[in-house]
């Protein structure tokens, strides 16, 4: 009965000190915010979505490069020769496409990425400072009233 009384002790009072962690600051508790609040995180990849759009965009810029190769076995029975014909084709091909000029449509995609990405985390933050200032303001408002 003793260990079984020991037992519960332990579980009641010593289990849950080794489970708990630390308190949090202000400032990891702001932290962790910045990291996993779902606005900054699609802020985040409307970012890396841009970047990728500009790296898309800028490849225009390069030549393109194509290549094409085919095989062809076949056999065929013609009347004429009185028999089964076996042909065989082989192909390939390497094409350049450069672009000489494309009457600005290359430096609008690029330019126009590069403005699509600046503009989302900024509101992003800004509207998280301001949410934080609004919280701050009615946490002491309502702190103030008791």
């Amino acid at each position: 009965m003793r260990i079984l009384l020991l037992s519960i002790w332990m579980f009641i009072f010593l289990v849950p000190s080794a489970y708990s962690a630390d308190p949090l600051t202000v400032g990891e508790a702001m932290a962790i915010a910045a990291r996993k609040h779902p606005q900054v995180v699609e802020a985040r990849e409307v970012v890396a979505g841009a970047e990728a759009r500009v790296g898309q965009a800028r490849a225009n810029y390069y030549p393109q490069i194509t290549v094409a190769a085919d095989w062809n076995n076949s056999r065929s029975f013609l009347p004429s020769l009185g028999g089964i014909k076996e042909t065989e084709l082989h192909s390939a091909a390497a094409y350049l496409r450069p672009t000489t000029y494309d009457f600005g449509r290359t430096s609008g995609a690029v330019s126009a990425g590069y403005v699509d990405k600046d503009f989302p985390p900024a509101r992003t933050v800004w509207q998280a400072v301001y949410d934080y200032q609004d919280a701050m303001a009615r946490f002491e408002r309502a702190v103030g009233k008791e």
